[in-house]
């Protein structure tokens, strides 16, 4: 497991813990853009992607279960209303996911 600190944010839910990578770049999104706070590129960028696969390397389902959690609260917080919009979130934020 990562080292975490404590944050705001959707994608960690009610627990508020973002994992931090290295020591001064946090791969995480911003919201309510949801662009990475450490590069700007749509969230997850390559650097969280490789984190987060790192970080459920043991629990791969826990990371698509998060990972579809985090596509839907994007698709809200970016007015993804239209099937198509939602579903270009989804690709990005879930066909990448380890099976």
């Amino acid at each position: 497991m990562g080292v975490y600190k404590s944050a705001a944010s959707p994608l960690y839910g009610r627990s508020g813990m973002l994992p931090e990578f290295g020591t001064d770049t946090v791969h995480v999104p911003g919201t309510p853009d949801w662009r990475c706070i450490a590069d700007g590129a749509r969230w997850p960028c390559e650097a969280g992607r490789q984190r987060l696969t790192e970080q459920h390397a043991d629990r791969p389902a826990d990371l698509l279960t998060l990972m579809k959690a985090s596509a839907e609260r994007a698709c809200i917080d970016l007015g993804a209303d239209e099937p198509a919009a939602r579903e270009a979130i989804h690709r990005h934020m879930v066909d990448w996911v380890p099976t």
